[in-house]
Order: C-alpha cells, then sequence, then structure tokens
C-alpha cells in the first residue's frame, strides 16, 4: 500500500487501452456491473470491450472477469466500513474509492450529497470489490445490494452467478430479506428455464416445481456456532404450487429443482469456502420473471418492492 493510501501497481500493470475479443455475449456487457462467471462463454459473436493490456494476455474466465488494474492517472483504494485499507487478499471486501482528473466533482444542487459523494477526498464509487496481490480489482456487489447477514456481508452478485449456473435455472436475482435475528437473509428470486414448448421446468401446464418451499435440511448457524440438521425453509404462497399439488399427478413429470435442490446446490459453495457459511440461510422463491430497468438491468428496487413490502423483520 502507497502512502498515498491506494494499493501499489506492480511495474507494466498499468499500460494503455486496448480493444480485446471476450467471450461475453453483447446482451451482458452493462456498463460499471461486474460480469457474471456464468455468462463469459466464448462464441462466434463475442464482443469487442476494453480492457488494460494485461488482462488481454490471460485466458481464464476467473481472470477476464476481473475489473482489472487501474489505468494510468486513476488512483484506487478499498476500504471497509472503518474506512480502513483492506488487505490485498482478494478475499477482504470493501467500498472501492477513486480518484481521477476527469471525476464529477459532485451532483447539480446538491451539496449535502456531494459533500458525502467526496468524502475523505475520494470519490465513494458505491461498488464492492477485493485487490489481489497483484493490484487486480474484482467488483463483487454493489453497496446497496450487499446482504449484511449477522456481522458478515455476503455477495449478491455471487449467489446470483452460482444459482444461475443451475442447468434448470434462466436468471436469479438475490436481494435482502428483513430477519428478526440476522438483519437480513438472502432471498433468491429464480425464473426457471422454458422447453422447447415454451413451458417453464415444471408440470406439463409450466407450473412451477410441487416441491417449492419444502423443508432444507440444514439449520442456519447460530450467530458464532455450526450448522445444525433441522428445517428452516416453510412452504411458500399456494399459488407457486402447481394446481392439485398431488405428486401422483406430476410422478411421470419431468419437474424442475425444489427449493430445497437450490439450497442444497448453494451449499456446495458453502462447503467448498466459496460463499460464507451464513449462505445457507437461503430462501428460494421462484417466479415467472424478473423487473428489469430500461437499460436491461435487474431493478431490485422493484423486485424489494414486489416481493418485500408484506414481510416485516
Amino acid at each position: 500500500m502507497s502512502q498515498s493510501g491506494e494499493w501499489d501497481v506492480p511495474d507494466g500493470a498499468q499500460s494503455d487501452i486496448k480493444k480485446d475479443r471476450t467471450g461475453v455475449p453483447p446482451q451482458q456487457l452493462k456498463g460499471g456491473e461486474a460480469v457474471a462467471a456464468h455468462a463469459f462463454q466464448i462464441d462466434d459473436e463475442a464482443a469487442s470491450v476494453l480492457v488494460s493490456e494485461n488482462a488481454a494476455l490471460e485466458s481464464s474466465v476467473e481472470t477476464r472477469t476481473r475489473t482489472g488494474n487501474p489505468i494510468p492517472l486513476v488512483y484506487a483504494r478499498v476500504v471497509n466500513e472503518q474506512g480502513v485499507d483492506v488487505p490485498l487478499d482478494d478475499k477482504s471486501t470493501g467500498e472501492i474509492l477513486v480518484r481521477a482528473p476527469w471525476l464529477t466533482q459532485g451532483y447539480w444542487k446538491d451539496h449535502t450529497n456531494s459533500e458525502k459523494l467526496w468524502e475523505g477526498g475520494w470519490l465513494h464509487t458505491g461498488d464492492i470489490g477485493c485487490v489481489d496481490t497483484s493490484g487486480s480489482l474484482r467488483i463483487t456487489d454493489r453497496k446497496k445490494d450487499i446482504i449484511k447477514v449477522g456481522g458478515e456481508w455476503i455477495s449478491s452478485l455471487a449467489l446470483e452467478d452460482i444459482l444461475s449456473s443451475h442447468p434448470a435455472v434462466a436468471e436469479a436475482a438475490v436481494i435482502g430479506q428483513p430477519d428478526t435475528t440476522w438483519g437480513e437473509i438472502p432471498l433468491a428470486l429464480v425464473v426457471l428455464k422454458r422447453g422447447p414448448d415454451g413451458k417453464a421446468h415444471g408440470d406439463a401446464e409450466g407450473n412451477l416445481p410441487a416441491g417449492h418451499g419444502e423443508a432444507s435440511e440444514n439449520k442456519p448457524p447460530a450467530p458464532g456456532g455450526t450448522a445444525e440438521k433441522g428445517p428452516v425453509m416453510q412452504r411458500g404462497p399456494a399459488e407457486n404450487l402447481p394446481a392439485g399439488q398431488g405428486p401422483a399427478e406430476h410422478r411421470d413429470r419431468e419437474v424442475g429443482p425444489t427449493e430445497r435442490e437450490l439450497i442444497a446446490y448453494a451449499k456446495t459453495y458453502v462447503d467448498r469456502g466459496i460463499l460464507p457459511r451464513e449462505a445457507i440461510l437461503l430462501k428460494v422463491r421462484f417466479v415467472p420473471s424478473l423487473d428489469k430497468t430500461s437499460v436491461g438491468k435487474v431493478n431490485k428496487v422493484a423486485l424489494r418492492g414486489k416481493y418485500l413490502e408484506s414481510i416485516s423483520p
């Protein structure tokens, strides 16, 4: 870490900007967002994006979905909630602060928020990220979307990426649901893939999985404790279940994943240390679609209003 606060970038890491051919589908290139690893695939319609030259020499998905190193004249820091720079271990996360000659000076006729934006002489981006020992930055979430479970931060992007990698899931959005014990717990809103007939994975009528809302086999860890066996999930709203709800009605039909199965799928990433253990507090709700903004981004403000308005901690 340099005396001015920003992390030291190795010689040659800062370089001229060049174009690089990547395998990120054009619809996934949304300015300012981290690129989800599951969306990174090589095809004939690979888009051109701007990356730092050293990143273009790397071919791994993990490397090429990173934000990379700061370009010349850009200075950056990643700080925790106390404003202290986080270690360069690619695990410790914090808010990304930047300085550069071309950055905005503030909000139009909004002195109060302009001061908050530039608190301490650094522009507070609202992005959460971490840095590795080579100085390469990885954005993990937006500060407003991070889920604070007890004292642990859980990246909504990481959970979305993992759930979306399930073969039956088309897309997923994760928001924080109020909880009396933990403050927040992650709620995944999941859209299932549709078959050739245009119906979602489920029964022949396109209904959602019969197992939605079944009990999980994993009880959330108590603060400072370890996970225990026992039910944690409760059955979801009746409108999310197939008509008739009888097991014999769907026994011979292909059925999509249940809530229990998706939680178990996410838990494998907890067991591997990719997600914090608090991620097993995950709840899943199957939805027909996700609200989007005019530019195609998931509208989490709308999703919170739609799915959390009737929930009180």
